[in-house]
């Protein structure tokens, strides 16, 4: 999820910048090429206006006001975050390649200046690119993202980077080194939960973290490989659940939703699976393919039951998502039996089923046969 309060904490940051770089060029004011007028009321209130809307999730009024700054107001040193803002606003909009493109002029900005502002520019960006339908090109963005991972909070540089990380690997097919970035997202994990002193926040953040971490809302599973998506569902749900039975709102009720519309979404890769009506041969490849879909979501559901803790079973939020991952479970079984295909008779077994009569059976053996025949005429 997009946290619009960091376009205040930008602001903060790059208001306390201005004053030292205006003390620094007060002689040669020229040199300033990011020259800002603190006296400069409206550009303020401007840039507070569209920081207000996007708190509220007006993002549509957020990119009237941001523009607005860009036109009337060029190369302040308020330029940046503006153009980090306007790619959160496109990004909470799902217009994700307007996000991307934002994104991208705030990592050329920042480059060597703003290394804050250009770690989580590119953090976001590879969020932009997943939105997108792009994995190859979000695993650069969170490639150059983990370059800069230092100067990330320590829940996005130590766990959800890495998750994430590893979900773009699964997506362009390489299961290797996404389990290599899996096991980096649990041991920072980890790190995270240490950092935290206080019990009661210690949970939350830790909550908060893991469903950050499994989250695939972004991901348009329409554009994906359908075999690839139901393995990243595999991985990830690993972290949801864990934040399922945590048992802190809202977290762990967000992450129990998004495991059910997860398996859910199953359903609608069959759908995709068309029917060919001038080939009828294809229909058997077909439902083969569909079969395949719904082996693999069954699979899921059996690895998420094994991935349960056995003090946190009697939880009433993971019974209750187990209850309905039952449910599921025998859809999907119903599904399969309904469906089965018979496997096709080889021609020997062809040959033994036309010999198949009536006091009769074929064997290789002929003094078995005729034992068979007699004792059949005996009868």
């Amino acid at each position: 999820m997009l946290k619009t309060s960091w376009a205040k904490l930008f602001f903060l940051c790059f208001l306390a910048l201005t004053f030292v770089r205006c003390s620094f060029y007060r002689k040669k004011p020229e040199q300033n090429a990011y020259a800002f007028k603190p006296t400069d009321v409206r550009l303020v209130k401007k840039f507070n206006t569209g920081s207000k809307y996007m708190d509220e999730g007006h993002y549509e009024l957020a990119i009237e006001s941001f523009k607005s700054i860009l036109v009337q107001h060029p190369a302040s040193d308020l330029e940046i975050v503006t153009y980090f803002n306007l790619g959160a606003s496109y990004e909470a909009l799902k217009k994700c390649k307007k996000a991307a493109r934002y994104y991208r002029k705030v990592t050329r900005l920042g480059h060597g200046k703003f290394k804050k502002i250009e770690a989580q520019a590119f953090f976001r960006l590879g969020y932009a690119y997943l939105c997108s339908g792009r994995p190859q090109k979000a695993l650069a963005a969170f490639t150059d993202a983990w370059l800069r991972k230092d100067y990330l909070p320590l829940e996005k540089a130590s766990a959800i980077l890495p998750a994430q990380m590893g979900l773009s690997y699964i997506l362009v097919g390489n299961e290797k080194e996404a389990k290599k970035y899996f096991e980096r997202a649990w041991s920072g994990l980890l790190k995270v939960s240490k950092s935290y002193k206080v019990q009661k926040l210690k949970l939350e953040k830790t909550a908060q973290t893991m469903y950050l971490m499994g989250l695939m809302d972004h991901v348009p599973f329409q554009k994906m490989d359908p075999q690839r998506y139901l393995k990243a569902i595999y991985f990830m749900q690993a972290f949801l659940l864990k934040a399922v039975e945590m048992d802190v709102a809202p977290w762990s009720q967000k992450a129990s939703r998004h495991l059910l519309e997860s398996h859910d979404r199953v359903w609608l890769l069959v759908k995709r699976l068309k029917k060919n009506k001038k080939f009828s041969s294809s229909q058997r490849i077909l439902q083969k393919k569909r079969n395949a879909l719904i082996t693999k979501a069954l699979g899921n559901v059996e690895k998420l039951k094994a991935l349960r803790f056995p003090e946190d079973m009697d939880k009433k939020i993971v019974k209750e998502l187990f209850r309905k991952m039952a449910i599921r479970k025998k859809r999907f079984i119903e599904y399969l039996s309904k469906n089965t295909l018979e496997t096709p008779l080889t021609t020997e077994a062809k040959r033994r089923q036309q010999l198949r009569q009536k006091g009769r059976t074929y064997r290789p053996n002929p003094i078995l046969e005729e034992k068979s025949l007699k004792s059949n005429k005996k009868l």
